[in-house]
């Protein structure tokens, strides 16, 4: 934190001396101007004036300039502003923006503390005098709000309350060039010691590319500066080696809602009957036949100005204004294509509506912009270019390469689709045309070319031709329905999506989990056009901030996420709306490898961890553990098993004596209820489908997420597993720690005894009331680094139920 520190030989030195070697007060007989800059938070910014008090300024013309002044006592001060001939005051000491004001004469201004602080000689707190014993938390000048806001007071030892006095130069004149030659000369009162090219005087659309010498110094009253074009578009040469544009105004038009969304635009269009040129409304996208008298070239400078060419007019004829000048009469005339070489050099302006690329042209003498008005007003289609004196909206122009609408509508089928050849089985949104042949490589070779810097208007063509059987093949495309059973396969990182093994609340992504029941997600409804997304019976939550996971919700949770699903053909988005919306709120992986979690994240519209392959989840698989001649698994799932294939699914009631479960076999298994599973084969496929009820009852149960065991609650289990040969439900060892997810187990209250035996078709399974040590033994098996192993080499170090163990 930064400290204010009273340097008490300085506070009671002559208040006409140097003060910290920064200032020097003025008096009747010396003068000492100084800039003050902020070096905290808002380091570069300038004070400068702004209505009744002070703002922030980067650039030379607009630096207000000051005194400092001896006050009424040690440590005080007047400031004295040189650049309105007024003192510098305050309306009060409580902090908020625009506290600082000005007084007409020192008479009714108030004083300052300039205090030095800590560790610094040249850097202040400039804090109201009428503070008597200034603190950390006193008030200071600070933009407070930030830089924009006016000049107020937020605590003094906030990174933005921080200022130096720099010192000037007088007398300073600056030459302004640009091609070499001068085109203004400015001359100075004060510049600030210090100042770079960036705050020099430029011209619209160009940049102060140089400067001689390259700051303001002391002892050096004459700079040069050498502008460069900073230009909404590339100028051509001449007509003949154009470089052609499309050209809309009044993109903003509130009379038009088809304007305002970007469906229509009015487009500046040459009409050869009469040289004149209107903006009739034209729908623009990759179906837009582009014509000549649609393209506009600009040859010049920002300097002198541009003459603006269409290509189906020709070399010879260029806009021109007839008439200029500060009235209607004069301004307000039609902008026309002419052979007459005068009144035809247009200098851009900036437009004041904020419209991204915006620009405006003026002839100069002029005080009217080229405007876009209707002759019929009841008709949107008879817009022509006129004259208006603002730089509004209907003044305002933008260019568009004519390849913009094609190339945009292509763009994301060239960097996001993939062939279903090269995903999983069961990717859904697949294009049919670019699924066939080799129409998916001819794309993007069409794109390729149609987007290179020499494209011709044919290979522009080529590409529109193409998106046309592109966009009538989407609307066959699938994409997620509530209800259904999927997989999320990671279209960077070539993963699943999946439950995390270790922390059941956040999620992962994992190579091996195509055919795991934690990797089947499902939707359900939400708000209109939204999602909540689900996986083991939980929904994902809502992303809560940069690179922080997004956790697994149960249905009563505040934190639930709300996700839109949009997809180009097989790759997909899911866009969480329930979180503060932000260009970082798909769901992402971070990409980190077997560790990564699932977190918020921004799509960029290139394959990244934000972009996700939709798969079917039409099976999951099971993992049998062999016991004598047979095969063994456990199972409780979030979802209704309809078939099962390579073992014989097995529900179970207590018998009397509630010491044996009587197993019935049974074809399917509705959600989350527990099942046995015996066969011969090392994994048992279960397809999702649906399920009637069991009938009966059924003692097995389960849960989607590992259970905890603590010494507390061990007894409450009986879990599924062999102990001395025997298969049964036994009580957990003290070296379990927690029942995985999906599978099942009987809750003891239920039956007598610490272990319970299974009755096949009056055959019982041997049985004794030892505790098992491990549970299920077909836990899932980690090596050391986390990885979920498949096929454990014998000798080999791993981790199953949280325990080290050798294979």
């Amino acid at each position: 934190m930064k400290k204010i520190t009273f340097m008490l030989a300085l506070l009671t030195a002559s208040t006409t001396g140097a003060f910290a070697g920064t200032f020097t007060t003025s008096d009747g007989a010396t003068s000492h101007v100084y800039a003050i800059k902020n070096v905290g938070g808002a380091n570069g910014n300038y004070v400068c004036i702004k209505g009744t008090g002070f703002n922030a300024t980067t650039k030379a013309d607009n630096i207000a300039y000051f005194k400092v002044e001896a006050g009424s006592a040690d440590g005080q001060y007047y400031l004295y502003c040189v650049s309105n001939s007024k003192y510098v005051s305050y309306s009060d000491t409580g902090k908020g923006a625009g506290k600082v004001t000005f007084a007409d004469d020192k008479t009714s201004a108030k004083q300052w503390k300039i205090v030095t602080e800590s560790n610094a000689t040249d850097k202040f707190d400039i804090i109201p005098a009428e503070i008597a014993s200034p603190d950390n938390g006193s008030s200071s000048w600070n933009w407070h709000g930030g830089v924009g806001n006016q000049l107020g007071f937020y605590d003094a030892n906030d990174g933005s309350s921080s200022w130096t006095f720099d010192a000037v130069v007088e007398n300073a004149t600056v030459t302004v060039k640009f091609d070499s030659n001068e085109i203004d000369s400015k001359s100075y009162r004060y510049l600030a010691i210090g100042l770079a090219k960036t705050a020099m005087p430029a011209l619209n659309y160009t940049t102060v590319e140089t400067m001689v010498p390259e700051t303001v110094a002391a002892g050096t009253t004459a700079y040069t500066v050498n502008l460069a074009e900073n230009l909404p578009f590339v100028k051509s040469e001449n007509f003949d080696k154009a470089k052609w544009y499309l050209m809309d105004m009044h993109c903003n038009d509130s009379g038009n809602p088809d304007v305002n969304s970007g469906r229509k635009h009015y487009m500046w269009t040459y009409v050869a009957a009469d040289q004149d040129v209107k903006l009739p409304q034209t729908v623009m996208n990759y179906e837009t036949e582009i014509t000549d008298n649609m393209l506009w070239c600009f040859v010049g400078d920002a300097v002198n100005g541009f003459k603006i060419y269409n290509k189906a007019a020709g070399s010879t004829l260029t806009l021109r204004k007839a008439s200029i000048g500060n009235n209607d009469a004069a301004g307000n005339t039609a902008s026309v294509m002419s052979t007459i070489d005068d009144h035809n050099k247009f200098k851009l302006y900036p437009t004041t509506e904020g419209i991204a690329n915006g620009f405006c042209f003026k002839l100069d003498g002029d005080d009217y912009y080229v405007n876009t008005q209707q002759t019929n007003p009841k008709d949107w289609n008879t817009k022509v270019l006129r004259g208006w004196n603002k730089t509004d909206g209907g003044s305002t122009c933008r260019v568009f390469a004519p390849n913009k609408f094609v190339a945009d509508a292509a763009r994301p089928y060239n960097n996001l689709y993939v062939k279903a050849s090269e995903l999983p089985a069961g990717a859904i949104g697949t294009n049919s045309y670019l699924e066939e042949g080799n129409n998916l490589e001819t794309f993007k070779a069409q794109y390729a070319a149609a987007t290179a810097e020499d494209y011709t208007t044919e290979q522009v063509k080529a590409l529109a031709e193409t998106m046309k059987k592109v966009n009538d093949a989407a609307a066959n495309e699938t994409t997620v329905k509530a209800g259904k059973y999927y997989r999320l396969y990671n279209a960077q990182d070539k993963k699943f999506l999946c439950v995390r093994a270790t922390n059941n609340a956040q999620m992962t992504t994992d190579a091996s989990m195509g055919k795991a029941v934690s990797s089947v997600v499902t939707f359900a409804d939400a708000e209109t056009g939204r999602f909540r997304m689900m996986v083991e019976g939980k929904t994902f939550g809502k992303r809560i901030q940069d690179n922080k996971a997004i956790t697994l919700e149960e249905d009563n949770s505040g934190a639930k996420g709300s996700y839109a699903v949009a997809h180009t053909g097989t790759t997909f988005t899911f866009y969480d709306y329930a979180s503060n919306v932000s260009d970082r709120s798909y769901l992402h992986c971070n990409n980190a490898g077997d560790a990564g979690n699932v977190v918020g994240w921004e799509a960029l519209g290139e394959i990244s961890p934000s972009y996700w392959h939709v798969i079917e989840a039409t099976d999951v698989e099971i993992d049998m553990t062999a016991q004598g001649d047979k095969k063994y698994a456990s199972a409780y799932l979030p979802f209704d098993v309809s078939n099962v294939a390579d073992a014989t699914a097995y529900t179970g009631a207590l018998n009397a004596e509630k010491n044996a479960i009587d197993m019935t076999a049974t074809t399917s298994v509705p959600a989350n209820t527990g099942f046995v599973l015996v066969g011969t084969a090392d994994k048992a496929t279960l397809t999702i489908g649906t399920a009637d009820a069991i009938s009966g009852t059924n003692a097995l149960t389960g849960s989607n997420f590992n259970t905890a065991l603590t010494d507390a609650t061990r007894a409450n289990y009986l879990v599924f597993g062999v102990n001395a040969g025997n298969v049964g439900f036994y009580t957990p060892s003290s070296s379990v720690t927690a029942i995985p997810a999906n599978k099942a187990y009987i809750n003891a209250s239920a039956v007598t005894g610490s272990a319970i035996a299974l009755n096949f078709g009056n055959t019982v399974t041997g049985i004794n009331a030892a505790t098992i040590n491990n549970g299920e033994n077909n836990a899932p098996i980690y090596d050391l680094s986390g990885r979920r192993v498949w096929a454990p080499v014998k000798g080999g170090l791993y981790i199953q139920n949280g325990k080290k163990l050798v294979k």
